[in-house]
């Protein structure tokens, strides 16, 4: 009896065995990610950073400041090729400029830049209609920037276009806008630089109640309405001090003229005595109300990765994850589709299947050849946070390997193409022969041809496709299976490419 019952077990075994062996199943997982930084991948409000370990991540795009209709200078502060920062845009060309790059803790965008050496500056030449050159009025502006101190002395000099000129009377005068540290507050100094519509000038300091904090970024700036004469200094987007730059000193009065008098020849200068980090300047003509203050746009952004060939038909996918960080309630929705069908990255009549992200998420039904993921990120606290995807891991089984076809080549004829190649060796039940109009995309009509091995030679198989246009370049593959439906596919052969013609050439 114990012989028999050992025996009953072994059958069972050996056929489970051979099952195992006839599927010929392996697992694999095609990661996307830190080692190719999401290499063919197709991103929107999404920006791939260098994540702490050196490797790639991406997450939501910076809410970096854009160009608009009322830029006048944009100085992003980004390090562009040659390790310098990027271009000043619009009106303005560097004069002179000293400075380290920050790559690690910018506000926003790629980097920032470090004044740490009494000579570090950066001057600029304003150019024809810039605002920083007016003489005559300059109108409404906004001058702003974020801040990271490293010290706060008084008459540290973060921004000025300051200095001497001489009056028509041959006086000589000192005046323009300073930006500066005076007990512990960042103050605006306007000196000679507002004037009535006689010519006399008005001198106004903003002090505020804010104090600047050491080693904290903080957004900083100053507008002028010269609709209303409403002089504002902001603070991290509140309003810190505000002055009315008219002929009466109050609401309701005649507007004052803001210009720079025209034998001020001194160039604008950043960071004339300031030590500390700098990011995001921008000067515009208008005065504005709301400010970036958060790091990452208020929107989702999204990943939709390349289509994979996972080798084999009725290949299954057990999960798919992303490895990342996820601060303070963000989240990324993750989707996939599989075919046996190979489909375009941007095709829509494949539908989308939502699962959470965590290994083997997915059910027992999603068979195919050709899988597709996408990953959705959510931010929170409007742009605040974002999640950061560092890799996403797709865990998958491919069923039986069949050995793909070799030695595959083509010849034209007149609407049609002659097909050889070499016969597989392996237990097949017959071969498929995709073609199409582009590389590596095989989506002609009635693409892809199952071709029994019954109708064709056992080792040097060939066949015909007819009903082709003549003169139109076509490209093929071919791959082999062992049964219809549920059956394995090999991979695909190399792609050859031929035009069908009406003057074929010679097989």
């Amino acid at each position: 009896m114990l012989y028999k019952n050992l025996f009953k077990v072994f059958i069972v075994i050996s056929f489970f065995l051979s099952l195992i062996n006839a599927e010929s199943l392996y697992s694999a997982v095609w990661a996307t990610g830190a080692g190719d930084g999401f290499n063919g991948s197709e991103i929107k409000n999404i920006s791939i950073v260098q994540d702490f370990d050196g490797t790639k991540a991406v997450r939501l795009k910076d809410n970096e400041y854009i160009k608009d209709s009322a830029t006048d200078l944009l100085m992003n502060f980004n390090e562009d090729k040659g390790g310098r920062i990027s271009s000043v845009y619009k009106n303005y060309s560097l004069f002179k400029q000293s400075y380290i790059i920050n790559r690690y803790s910018p506000i926003l965008g790629k980097s920032s830049i470090k004044f740490l050496r009494p000579r570090d500056m950066i001057s600029l030449i304003p150019g024809v209609n810039s605002l920083l050159g007016e003489s005559v009025d300059i109108g409404s502006f906004t001058i702003e920037f974020w801040l990271k101190p490293f010290s706060v002395f008084d008459n540290e000099i973060i921004f000025e276009k300051y200095g001497p000129f001489t009056i028509d009377s041959g006086e000589t005068l000192f005046g323009g806008i300073r930006c500066l540290f005076k007990n512990h507050r960042v103050e605006w100094q306007f000196k000679n630089f507002f004037r009535d519509a006689l010519g006399t000038y008005y001198n106004f300091s903003l002090k505020g109640f804010t104090a600047t904090h050491l080693k904290t970024w903080a957004h900083v700036a100053i507008s002028y309405d010269h609709f209303s004469g409403k002089l504002t200094k902001w603070v991290n987007g509140v309003e810190d001090d505000v002055i009315w730059a008219t002929v009466t000193g109050k609401y309701g009065g005649s507007p004052l003229i803001p210009a720079f008098h025209k034998n001020l020849v001194t160039y604008p200068k950043i960071a004339h005595s300031y030590l500390g980090n700098m990011d995001e300047l921008r000067i515009s003509r208008t005065a504005r109300k709301k400010y970036n203050l958060t790091k990452y746009v208020n929107k989702s952004g999204f990943i939709l990765s390349k289509v994979k060939d996972l080798g084999s038909n009725h290949s299954r996918v057990k999960g798919i994850y992303a490895n990342g960080r996820f601060p303070a309630g963000t989240t990324v929705f993750l989707e996939y589709r599989i075919s046996d069908n190979y489909f375009r990255q941007n095709s829509d009549f494949l539908p989308w299947k939502r699962i959470t992200n965590k290994a083997d998420n997915i059910d027992g039904r999603a068979f195919g050849r050709y899988v597709q993921w996408r990953a959705v990120l959510h931010g929170v606290g409007s742009g605040r946070y974002s999640p950061h995807i560092s890799s996403v891991n797709v865990d998958y089984i491919t069923a039986r390997n069949i050995l793909r076809p070799v030695g595959l080549s083509a010849a034209s004829g007149d609407g049609k193409i002659f097909l050889k190649w070499s016969g597989n060796t392996d237990k097949i039940k017959g071969y498929k022969i995709y073609f199409g109009y582009e590389k590596g995309e095989y989506l002609a009509p009635k693409s892809p041809i199952y071709v029994p091995l019954d109708r064709l030679k056992k080792l040097h198989p060939e066949y015909v496709i007819y009903g082709l246009e003549n003169d139109r370049l076509y490209y093929i593959r071919i791959s082999a299976y062992d049964r219809l439906g549920n059956g394995h596919e090999s991979a695909f052969s190399r792609e050859v490419f031929v035009r069908p013609s009406l003057y074929p050439n010679f097989r």
